[in-house]
């Protein structure tokens, strides 16, 4: 016997009687055959695997008791899920040796047990499911969020053209995915490039993979700041001063590059102090004082930060303070201003940030997302 260890989804491609092949260390460059006789039903809670035993020919007995070995199952499977074994078509086998198999109803050469057609043991019937094969997609193809799984899928006459579409997967095979449900053959779906689609989806407030099927999505009007505080003139053309400064920041950490990050926040750090800090009066003072230290404290942390996440984490709260202080005082000049958000930053907590021009350029993800998010205008000169 050869006793394996199958993980839990591992379990969907293996059937009894399948062929088993094998190799052992001792016998390098040789490669040994078995058929499967019995899948454990009982799962390991702590390997989470499920023991799965072969029967393995072996008169000569190189094969020692203890041999480790690194085995593989090549299965096909009907478009049902069942497995399909073109030798045991119409077959009958013994289902304590599957070793034993015969063309029709008879007792086991070995046990005397009856054998049973290859149906009975789970595999699809010649005539009807294994004529009927799974349908596949590459596995870079879905987006997945846990809970649901979203492809792009080419709008047939509409050149450039894609519409978001929840499938239903079933196992993976390798490079590819099944599908049960939500795809027809012969419809174009995008391989690379799905999630770009989808943030672009986002950023024009239609349905993408962070849209709950059904749900209504509506755009948010574009929006300027909102001035809460009577402050001089001054101050916000010092504030916007402070926000044309993090955008090197902003771009540093979108295109990955840690040193231009701690660059550009000491630059931020040398226009925050030459801002003159008696400029608001009353509660604005106050205000404005938090925010400014704020800006200091992650400025610094960017700084000395010793890998491009830990900036990412800093510049999260620079670009806080700085949207509390644009929000409460206003803005002057004569750049226009942009607000991002990516909801999938930090784990799904999701992070803003301010920018020069309409195109997302993320800064918590660089090169791996860097058009996700949406995207408005925040000022406007």
């Amino acid at each position: 016997w050869l006793v394996l260890d199958a993980y839990e989804s591992d379990l969907e491609w293996i059937r009894y009687g399948q062929t088993v092949e094998f190799a052992v260390d001792a016998c390098p460059g040789e490669a040994f055959t078995g058929r499967v006789a019995f899948i454990a039903p009982i799962l390991d809670e702590m390997t989470r695997t499920v023991d799965v035993r072969v029967n393995v020919p072996n008169k000569d007995g190189r094969l020692k008791p203890g041999f480790l070995a690194n085995a593989h199952i090549t299965s096909s499977i009907a478009a049902d899920g069942r497995a399909m074994d073109a030798s045991l078509a119409g077959k009958w086998i013994c289902p304590m040796h599957p070793e034993i198999v015969k063309d029709g109803p008879a007792p086991c050469d070995i046990c005397g047990m009856k054998i049973v057609t290859a149906e009975s043991l789970g595999y699809a019937a010649p005539a009807a499911a294994a004529a009927e094969m799974p349908l596949v997609i590459p596995a870079s193809a879905p987006l997945i969020t846990g809970k649901r799984a979203v492809v792009y899928v080419a709008v047939p006459g509409g050149r450039g053209r894609f519409e978001g579409r929840d499938v239903v997967l079933g196992p993976r095979a390798g490079d590819y995915y099944t599908v049960h449900s939500g795809l027809r053959e012969g419809e174009h779906v995008v391989v690379n490039g799905a999630f770009k689609i989808d943030s672009t989806m986002q950023i024009q407030a239609k349905p993408s993979m962070m849209s709950l099927p059904g749900a209504a999505v509506t755009a948010e009007p574009p929006r300027e700041v909102k001035i809460r505080a009577d402050v001089p003139e001054r101050l916000k053309e010092q504030l916007a001063a402070v926000v044309q400064a993090s955008f090197g920041v902003q771009a540093a950490l979108a295109g990955d590059d840690l040193a231009s990050a701690r660059a550009a926040a000491s630059a931020v750090a040398t226009v925050l102090d030459s801002a003159d800090m008696k400029l608001p009066g009353g509660d604005a003072h106050g205000a404005w004082m938090t925010e400014h230290a704020a800006l200091k404290r992650a400025g610094e942390g960017i700084a000395r930060a010793g890998d491009i996440g830990a900036a990412r984490v800093a510049f999260k709260e620079m670009s806080d303070a700085l949207v509390a202080a644009a929000n409460r005082f206003g803005l002057a000049g004569t750049t226009a201003v942009f607000k991002a958000d990516c909801p999938m930053a930090f784990d799904g907590k999701g992070g803003d940030w301010l920018q020069a021009g309409p195109a997302v350029r993320n800064p918590y993800f660089g090169a791996q997302m860097l058009e996700c998010g949406d995207i408005m205008p925040f000022y406007r000169p």
